[in-house]
C-alpha cells in the first residue's frame, strides 16, 4: 500500500532558476483606441513629456478619425493623471458626453474627439502591451507580408471614400498585380514564392508615405489607398512603382528571382464614383487592360470620359 505523507511531514519545495519573461508590473502608461479607424493601436505616454494628438503627419500620435482634427489635442502625464487641452479643434474632446477644454482623467476613464474616436487612459506591464500588440497585428495583418489585410482595406476604404466625397478632396486606389506569379511557385517553389512576396511588400512600403495604406488583397494582388495626391503626381507614383519593382533584386537560394507587375490606377476627385466599390471595379478595369497591353505597364482609368489610359 503506497505511503501518505503524515502531516508532520515537510512538504518539498523544488527550486529552479524559471525567471518569468517580461516586467509584470503595470507601470507604462497608454492611451488605447477603442473606436475609430485606428481601433485597438496603443500609444505609450511617458511621464511629463507633452503629445500633440491629430490628423497631421507632425502630430506625436497621429489619428485618422473623420472628426480629428490636424492638431486636436495635447496630453501630458502628470503622476497618475492624464491631463487634457484641446487645441482649438473642430469637433472637440468630450468627456462623459460634456464637451471641454482642459481636463485631468484617471486609469480607466475615456475620452472622445470628435463623434467616432474615443481613447482609453490605463497602465499596462510589459506583457499586456505585447499581448495587445499581437492581437492588433492579427486582426489588421496579413500574416504572410505583414501589409493590412483585405478586410482592414474595405473598412478604411469605405471611410476614405466618404470623406473624400464630403470634402471635395481627392482618393485614389491603386491595384498592383504580379505578372506570371504562378511562375515563380513552379519555377523556385512556393517558400521561393512567399520570400517575393515579402520582399515586394517592404518595398512597397518604403516607396509609399506613411499616411498610404497598403493592404493584400489577394494571393498576389495588393491595393494601395492614396490621399489628396493631383492627378500628374499619381502617374509619377505609379510609373516609379512599376520601374522600381522591375528592377528589384530578389534573391532566394542564391537564385535572383525578376518579377514585373501591372499597376490599375482609379482616382475620385469629382463624384466620379457613387460607391468605394464603384471605384474599385474601375481600378480593376485598368489592371486589366495593363494586362491585355503586355504587361509591366500602368493604365490609368478616366471615368469623366469613361477610358482607360495606358502608360507605358
Amino acid at each position: 500500500m503506497a505511503k501518505t505523507p503524515s502531516d508532520a511531514e515537510e512538504t518539498k519545495t523544488v527550486k529552479g532558476n524559471f525567471t518569468p519573461r517580461g516586467s509584470t508590473s503595470r507601470d507604462r502608461a497608454f492611451l488605447t483606441v477603442i473606436s475609430g479607424p485606428n481601433v485597438g493601436r496603443m500609444y505609450r505616454i511617458d511621464i511629463e513629456k507633452r503629445y500633440v494628438l491629430g490628423r497631421s503627419s507632425k502630430a506625436d500620435i497621429r489619428l485618422d478619425g473623420e472628426g480629428v482634427s490636424r492638431q486636436h489635442c495635447r496630453v501630458q502625464l502628470e503622476k497618475d493623471k492624464l491631463q487634457i487641452i484641446d487645441l482649438q479643434s473642430r469637433n472637440g474632446v468630450y468627456f462623459q458626453g460634456n464637451r471641454v477644454d482642459q481636463l485631468e482623467i484617471n486609469e480607466g476613464e475615456k475620452i472622445a474627439l470628435g463623434s467616432d474616436t474615443v481613447l482609453r487612459f490605463a497602465y499596462h506591464d510589459e506583457l499586456d502591451e505585447e499581448f495587445q500588440q499581437k492581437m492588433l497585428e492579427s486582426a489588421l495583418q496579413d500574416p504572410l507580408t505583414s501589409a493590412f489585410n483585405k478586410r482592414y482595406f474595405q473598412e478604411q476604404f469605405s471611410k476614405e471614400f466618404g470623406f473624400a466625397i464630403r470634402h471635395k478632396s481627392i482618393l485614389s486606389v491603386l491595384i498592383l498585380d504580379v505578372d506570371n506569379f504562378k511562375q515563380v511557385n513552379d519555377t523556385y517553389g512556393h517558400l521561393a514564392g512567399d520570400h517575393t512576396l515579402r520582399t515586394l511588400v517592404d518595398h512597397i512600403r518604403s516607396s509609399v508615405r506613411n499616411e498610404d495604406v497598403l493592404a493584400r488583397y489577394g494571393g498576389d494582388e495588393f491595393v494601395i489607398i492614396v490621399r489628396s495626391t493631383p492627378a500628374e503626381g499619381l502617374r509619377i507614383l505609379a510609373e516609379r512603382l512599376r520601374e522600381e519593382i522591375h528592377n528589384l533584386e530578389i534573391y532566394h537560394d542564391d537564385k535572383r528571382i525578376a518579377i514585373t507587375t501591372s499597376i490599375g490606377v482609379a482616382t475620385l476627385s469629382k463624384k466620379e464614383f457613387e460607391a468605394p466599390s464603384d471605384m474599385l471595379e474601375a481600378a480593376d478595369q485598368a489592371l486589366y487592360e495593363a494586362k491585355e497591353n503586355g504587361r509591366d505597364q500602368v493604365a490609368y482609368f478616366n471615368a469623366e470620359r469613361t477610358t482607360r489610359e495606358t502608360l507605358s
